[in-house]
């Protein structure tokens, strides 16, 4: 199980590094150094992406999608993830990373609204969401997010706001692609990861 982890930020990253980190592996897979790596995947359904890396740590998610506006941006202060529980069970449930823009208070408690459409399906406190200090994120729990998904992979555009002491953070995204992400996400588990001699030859940097 996850259990918050999987860090956005770094999966930013590698989104922003696409083809060029795809051909490493390729060649990494061929080549003298006799470590096979599974091929990364990234493919675009609508407006998010869906995207397996072999060469992450165990800290971090290997599939995962994201919304292209996020990805395109970088890291501007805010994100959305989703990513699978467990990577080994092509049924699990998608636990979920959330940033509005201007981040998070640290140690903060609040409020998360969820709405499809103009319709506010969901207000999810603790324990469905939950700050994490090691990432300064709000990490959703599956069970709350598998409630959320009929509404959104049927919607088309989600808004989502964390309420605390110190105010209201607000984001929309638009979910045009999302249900085509979801099955896409699922259909490449389980996961494969680099194995841990591709690390230590440096196949994986």
């Amino acid at each position: 199980m996850w259990s918050g982890w999987g860090r956005p930020a770094a999966a930013l990253v590698a989104l922003a590094c696409g083809l060029a980190a795809a051909g490493g592996v390729a060649m990494a897979k061929s080549g003298g150094k006799g470590v096979a790596v599974p091929a990364p995947y990234e493919a675009v359904h609508g407006a998010w992406i869906v995207s397996c890396t072999p060469c992450v740590s165990y800290e971090e998610a290997a599939c995962h999608l994201v919304p292209v506006t996020d990805a395109a941006t970088g890291l501007d202060g805010r994100y959305l993830m989703l990513f699978p529980d467990d990577e080994s069970d092509p049924q699990t449930g998608l636990a979920m990373s959330f940033v509005p823009s201007g981040g998070l208070a640290f140690g903060t408690v609040g409020t998360l609204s969820v709405a499809v459409d103009g319709d506010k399906i969901a207000a999810l406190t603790e324990p469905d969401a939950v700050y994490t200090e090691m990432y300064g994120e709000l990490f959703v729990q599956p069970e709350a997010v598998e409630r959320l998904l009929p509404a959104l992979t049927g919607g088309t555009t989600l808004d989502l706001g964390f309420t605390d002491d110190a105010g209201t953070g607000e984001e929309r995204y638009s979910l045009d692609g999302f249900a085509a992400a979801v099955d896409d996400l699922r259909a490449h588990l389980p996961a494969e990861r680099a194995p841990d001699e591709a690390w230590a030859n440096g196949t994986c940097q």
